[in-house]
């Protein structure tokens, strides 16, 4: 059957080929090329992976073509949108809308335990247990939500040992330990569509305040009226047990609430029902600008933006 005219008339999030030669009317946003150049650097066959707000399920439809076991979920609700992409490219993911942002942990983990365990089974533990993703896609949401952190966190409490978080989010270019409020000087960074420009040093302190080590990045620039230096931000973390400071630095942090703060007690409890992955992911760190200390504003003057043609803001039928 085809698709009528009104859905292609319709704006979307995303731009998507639903019939040859047929493209919805997307934003085709820059940021989608560096969530995708990230995501290029992971092998995600047989990989679980969870998509956070997806929108009308762009990666999720991708990563699922390339072999991944992709759970979906987002605030809204893009059902006929998503079925769309679902059934034109041949995919059969789970999708859930209205997961409340946060409670997602408590939400994808009681998902989890219903599609694993049937009540006359046996109790008994496991070391690989169904809590957790081998790799959590947070692209396009930290800069609207009103605790980065806590953002951070819950892609965290998500994650197993050894998994990835794949990060990508508006920022400013800054060593500092930094969050600037879109609302800046009397007018707005980002046109009032979005919350907090967390600054780069911030992003890697929080990365590793919550167990993960930034391994590699990329960045597409972002045009502002500001005196921020903003880019989007694709960044690739490992899900670690000791958090990855460098030990002179975490001589002066130690005894403060940047890694002692109780708040950060549920990434504990989470760690014991995500356990560890079964087997490491293949990364190409190389595919991007690969980090072995923390990221700093010189590494994106000594790196070049995310170079790549407008078609890779757009979903095609033929893409893998």
């Amino acid at each position: 059957m085809a698709i009528p005219q009104s859905v292609f008339d319709e704006k979307w999030y995303y731009s998507v080929e639903l019939e040859p030669g047929r493209f919805t009317r997307g934003f085709d946003f820059k940021n989608i090329a560096a969530a995708r150049r990230v995501l290029d650097a992971l092998q995600v066959k047989d990989a679980s992976i969870v998509d956070l707000s997806t929108m009308e399920g762009m990666f999720a439809t991708l990563l699922s073509r390339r072999g991944a076991k992709v759970l979906a979920t987002d605030t809204i609700d893009s059902t006929a949108r998503v079925n769309l992409l679902k059934e034109a490219y041949g995919v059969n993911y789970r999708y859930f809308p209205h997961v409340p942002l946060d409670q997602t942990v408590e939400y994808l983990f009681k998902i989890q335990s219903s599609l694993s365990y049937w009540p006359m089974r046996p109790m008994k533990t496991s070391m690989q247990p169904p809590f957790g993703f081998d790799v959590v896609l947070a692209s396009g949401v930290m800069y609207h939500v009103l605790s980065p952190l806590h953002y951070i966190m819950t892609c965290r409490r998500l994650l197993k040992n050894g998994g990835y978080l794949v990060l990508e989010t508006a920022c400013a270019v800054n060593d500092e330990i930094e969050m600037h409020h879109d609302y800046r000087h009397d007018s707005f960074v980002f046109g009032g569509s979005c919350s907090w420009f967390v600054s780069t040093g911030a992003i890697d302190l929080f990365l590793r305040a919550c167990f993960l080590e930034p391994v590699g990045f990329c960045y597409v620039r972002s045009e502002t009226k500001s005196d921020l230096q903003v880019v989007r931000l694709g960044l690739l973390a490992k899900a670690v047990e000791q958090r990855p400071f460098d030990p002179d630095f975490f001589g002066r942090i130690e005894k403060g609430e940047i890694i002692r703060n109780y708040d950060y007690k549920p990434l504990f409890e989470s760690a014991q029902m995500t356990g560890t992955v079964s087997k490491p992911l293949p990364v190409d760190v190389e595919a991007l600008a690969p980090l072995e200390g923390p990221l700093k504003a010189e590494h994106f003057r000594r790196h070049d933006p995310v170079a790549y043609d407008p078609s890779y803001l757009r979903l095609s039928l033929k893409d893998r």
